[in-house]
């Protein structure tokens, strides 16, 4: 059990339990109860005795307000359970429900993290945050202190869980010197006009939100992160509408971006979007925040709109394809009226490959259906990406392009440079992201192999099908064959016996049967003929096709984490630099030890992908082989 306040007398309070502290604050701190008799676990804020909530005459009045909010996004507030109130004797408590995940950020502060989360994780946040904020500015309440401490997580089970608001109203009545007071450590993600004597409405929220989830999609905070406000302030009020980011420049240049940093996991359908959404709600100007921006000054401000767009944001569903030959995923929304043949243009048009010779294979090894909805390649996603090959391009060797980071870049320039903590910090995020994007490159060259060689082996195996076909169809025409010559052979004689009995005679009958029995034992020795010499060539394409998925085999039941390991160590240094502790913080350091990390993972990487490659390649060839025999199919078949 965690070390408790030492002025609690004691941890039991009838049937419930102190078991642990989660959380404090300068409003208080968090515990965790149980009940000792049905196990049921409830979170309690306790108020400091000195807070400001401690002496606040509307302490009741704000509970009773919390406890009338019931939104599945704001953490529930309950009634104190009979027993404890002994433990609000001294200062104000507040029971609400306990969220077993964590907040979000703990999830932020995970090494793993350090440039952002998954996006689906973002568009979950997303859905589930902006909800309880749209439903608390309904019943007029401004949350004023949205961060990640104050998202917490309910996991239901494995796959399943939900993001809630906690802290809610606590800064409602509070004056501008309390609030001020209050806040310390959150001042990040306040709206600018609370740092002044403006009025301000419920569009402070809109600004912590796209702080948030900017830091989500990101890792990172959009503003100078790692300044006090009164320092990244001054930049802030001379950025552009446009304007959703200003960092600093390892060379001291401080730089207003539109975009988003590159290094992040949202796919290029989304990132746009966001971009977009971030612009509403990152506006300085809270008359204009979560608005449409008018041309005309002397217009007043219009409807908010922002949510609107967030909600069209989250109904976007986005196919993925993992392009091979570019090592890039190419992303693309899709909905009813988006064909597979839309989707071959698109591609095209993004990478070159006439649309002939754009071969996609699904991630369980089979190919998309053409002249139906591009939406048939959702179902697939939790399988892994479909995937992109270049039918045309047969070269066996891998070209990587060597694109780095910005500040990574700058640090494989000159290793042993110092900087201080905070650029240095953001050059050790980069490196992660990027050995950690080689890693995912890398399984996803493996996936590649393997559902391709699925997907030459079952087409081998359809064309061995279809041989058998043509062979079962030729041995039944020879068999008619057999029945009709026999036929034939018996009408003959007949014919002969009729005549010799003075019967009238058939000869223009006999002739024409006899003529029509040599052109169809030509013709089925020509067919015959035909079919033994594509038999060959299918045999050989399977054969080929079966060494071929051999070969493949083989490499894929090699380990394919070479360059985790190299990743678990960037890791690692990536935290113990988070450890580091104030004074050591205020040191310049270099950055040996993380360019040694780098270093590895690019001379491994290019002997890795170069081998796998090499593998593709070879199941391509033979694919290719597959189509030429299918084309030799059906030219016999004609």
């Amino acid at each position: 059990m965690d070390q408790l306040d030492s002025k609690m007398e004691k941890l039991e309070f009838g049937e419930w339990r102190i078991d642990r502290l989660l959380g404090s604050g300068a409003f208080g701190k968090v515990l965790l109860l149980s009940n000792k008799q049905t196990g049921e676990k409830i979170a309690v804020k306790k108020a400091h005795r000195d807070s400001v909530f401690s002496i606040n005459n509307n302490w009741d009045k704000e509970l009773e307000i919390l406890l009338h909010l019931k939104h599945p996004g704001i953490v529930a507030s309950l009634p104190v359970p009979l027993g404890l109130e002994a433990l609000s004797h001294d200062a104000p408590i507040l029971c609400m429900e306990y969220c077993n995940g964590g907040d979000l950020r703990q999830v932020l502060n995970k090494p793993i993290n350090c440039c952002g989360i998954p996006e689906k994780d973002v568009l979950h946040i997303l859905r589930d945050i902006s909800s309880a904020v749209t439903y608390l500015h309904s019943v007029k309440v401004v949350h004023r202190d949205i961060k990640p401490e104050n998202v917490v997580i309910q996991q239901t089970d494995e796959k399943n869980k939900y993001y809630k608001l906690i802290d809610l109203g606590m800064a409602k009545n509070l004056n501008k010197q309390s609030l001020c007071h209050t806040l310390v450590g959150t001042l990040q993600y306040l709206a600018p006009e609370l740092f002044s004597c403006e009025k301000y409405n419920n569009t402070v929220d809109f600004w912590s939100l796209g702080i948030v989830i900017h830091e989500c999609i990101t890792g990172v905070r959009p503003f100078l992160p790692g300044q006090p406000p009164v320092d990244w302030m001054q930049h802030v009020e001379r950025k552009t509408y446009n304007d959703i980011c200003i960092y600093a420049h390892p060379d001291g240049e401080i730089i207003f971006s539109q975009k988003l940093f590159n290094e992040n996991h949202l796919s290029s359908v989304m990132q746009i979007l966001m971009e977009d959404w971030l612009k509403y709600m990152l506006d300085w100007n809270p008359a204009m925040r979560g608005r449409h921006q008018e041309s005309d000054a002397s217009h007043p401000p219009g409807p908010i709109v922002a949510f609107q767009i967030l909600e069209n944001i989250l109904k976007t569903e986005v196919v993925s394809i993992f392009w091979v030959e570019g090592l890039a995923l190419l992303s693309y929304a899709v909905t009813d009226d988006v064909t597979m043949e839309t989707i071959h243009e698109w591609i095209e048009r993004d990478t070159g490959i006439n649309q002939r010779y754009q071969l996609l294979v699904l991630p369980r090894g089979g190919g998309p259906a053409s002249g139906k909805s591009a939406r048939q390649l959702l179902s697939f996603e939790e399988h892994g990406n479909v995937c992109l090959f270049s039918k045309v391009n047969n070269q066996s060797e891998c070209k990587l392009t060597q694109v780095y980071p910005e500040f990574l870049e700058i640090m494989l320039a000159n290793p042993r440079k110092e900087y201080e903590y905070r650029i240095q910090k953001r050059m050790w995020a980069q490196s992660v992201f990027f050995i950690n994007h080689q890693t995912t490159l890398y399984r996803k060259l493996i996936h590649a192999l393997k559902i391709h060689s699925t997907y030459m082996t079952v087409r081998a195996s359809l064309l061995k099908q279809q041989i058998d076909y043509i062979n079962g169809a030729l041995r039944h025409a020879v068999s008619c064959h057999d029945v009709f010559t026999s036929s034939l052979k018996q009408d003959q004689q007949n014919y002969k016996l009729q005549s010799q009995r003075g019967g009238l005679p058939s000869c223009t009958l006999l002739e024409k049967w006899d003529k029509e029995e040599v052109t169809m034992q030509t013709k089925l020795a020509e067919l015959q003929s035909k079919c033994s010499l594509l038999e060959q060539v299918v045999q050989s394409t399977v054969f080929s096709v079966a060494e071929t998925a051999k070969l493949a085999g083989a490499f894929l039941a090699k380990p394919s984490d070479a360059l985790d390991k190299y990743s678990q160590l960037a890791l690692e240094l990536y935290g113990d630099l988070q450890k580091r502790r104030t004074e050591q913080r205020q040191q310049l350091e270099n950055n040996v030890a993380m360019t040694k990390i780098v270093v590895k993972v690019l001379k491994n990487r290019n002997q890795l992908f170069s081998d796998c490659f090499t593998q593709i390649r070879f199941s391509l060839i033979f694919s290719m082989l597959i189509t030429f025999s299918a084309v030799e199919f059906k030219l016999y078949c004609y």
